[in-house]
């Protein structure tokens, strides 16, 4: 008795220390190009402390692209996952493994599918959001550890979160139309990768922002190295959404092989009940 009440008592423990746990931020790396972040969270995810602990990644981003006289930029996308919010940049009410995710804009973000493991959260110091998605491009080349974001390309956003975090805007400094509407994820839909490849115009205007001089060696370098970067992008993105639609699958067959169990089980209840009916009867006859 005493060996069990111990085991529940160390369990207790180690649940409350994990929760404690939970939220922590680590600074993973930063240099002049921008800054990684690394973030622990507990098994069931309150929106609230998401946000503090983001506004606090935020707020020391800004700290740190200040030493280098530079703005700090963020970037993010629109499909469905987890840390999705709405139009005004506050997180869905909801908790890991209670509901499905939302579709909405999520930040570029490492997290793994599944479970409460660690997160990881980027943002780059830069003088304009060209020269901050440049970086994005250069990773890479820019930072010692890897960074495999579940950004969808297609649907890529930035803001400059001096000014205001959720002030989401088109790498072309549009205004971004949000195609957000709140509901939850519909599973039957199934996303089709869209993916629109950059011109060679564009990483000309990339590297020229740069500073680096038109038909120069380095520029051509640059122009090169974008557009294989972009080609690394892709195929890193297609290969996320192609393990984000076997995890689905697994889940809805999961579900399914669920519910056939319950129907089962109450198919059998229901014979039962309607035999001892039955045998109740005979016995009264």
């Amino acid at each position: 008795m005493k060996k069990v009440i111990l085991i529940l008592l160390v369990g207790l423990l180690w649940c409350n220390i994990s929760y404690a746990m939970g939220y922590k931020i680590s600074l993973l790396e930063k240099n002049e190009y921008g800054i990684v972040f690394k973030i622990t969270i507990p098994w069931e995810g309150d929106p609230f402390k998401w946000k503090n602990t983001f506004r606090k990644t935020r707020e020391t981003s800004i700290q740190h692209c200040n030493t280098y006289n530079k703005d700090t930029y963020v970037f993010w996308s629109q499909y469905e996952g987890k840390y999705a919010r709405d139009k005004e940049g506050k997180f869905y009410d909801h908790k890991f493994g209670v509901e499905h995710p939302f579709f909405g804009i999520i930040q570029d973000l490492k997290y793994a599918t599944v479970g409460p493991t660690p997160i990881r959260a980027r943002y780059f110091c830069a003088e304009n959001a060209q020269e901050a998605y440049g970086y994005l491009e250069r990773y890479d080349d820019l930072f010692k550890k890897k960074f495999k974001t579940r950004m969808h390309m297609q649907s890529m956003l930035y803001s400059k979160i001096n000014d205001d975090p959720f002030n989401f805007k088109n790498l072309d400094d549009t205004d971004a139309t949000l195609n957000v509407s709140g509901d939850k994820a519909k599973k039957t839909i199934k996303k089709k990768s869209a993916i629109k490849k950059s011109s060679i115009e564009e990483f000309k205007e990339i590297c020229t922002g740069l500073g680096l001089t038109h038909g120069t060696s380095g520029y051509v370098d640059c122009v090169l190295k974008l557009k294989s970067d972009e080609e690394k992008m892709i195929m890193e993105s297609q290969r996320l959404e192609s393990e984000e639609g076997i995890a689905e699958d697994k889940q809805e067959f999961e579900e399914e092989k669920y519910t056939v169990e319950q129907k089962e089980k109450k198919r059998k209840k229901l014979v039962k009940n309607t035999n001892n009916a039955e045998s109740d009867k005979e016995k009264q006859v």
